[in-house]
């Protein structure tokens, strides 16, 4: 995928996800943003990006329904996984999925989430 696709952002969280969208915006790259994980979905299947960073703590849908989503869906996007948790706290079955791309803890810094774009 290009560099020059927006990345998609899903989290809960609206004042840390606009955070994240302005300050990647800063660095040049351009964002989407949903706040749960069917919007992901529906999202991302009409839409090409260049990675989901998605929180692991989504009200509603899990993370992991998101992954199987995309799956069966036959949506080609890696995803980098945040959280509050720490990586070893998540389910083997999350943090081993063949399209999960990386974790970052929150909070985590810019640079950070820049280099895991990469």
């Amino acid at each position: 995928m290009s560099d020059s696709l927006p990345v998609l952002i899903c989290d809960d969280e609206p004042r840390l996800t606009m955070l994240t969208a302005g300050l990647l915006e800063q660095h040049g790259v351009s964002t989407q943003v949903v706040y749960d994980g069917e919007a992901a979905l529906e999202l991302a299947s009409k839409r090409a990006f260049r990675m989901l960073l998605l929180d692991v703590n989504l009200g509603g849908m899990t993370a992991l329904e998101v992954l199987h989503g995309l799956d069966a869906a036959g949506v080609e996007l890696r995803v980098l996984l945040s959280s509050g948790y720490a990586a070893e706290d998540l389910p083997a079955e999350l943090r081993e999925h063949p399209r999960v791309a990386g974790f970052l803890a929150k909070p985590y810094p810019v640079e950070r989430l820049l280099s895991a774009l990469q």
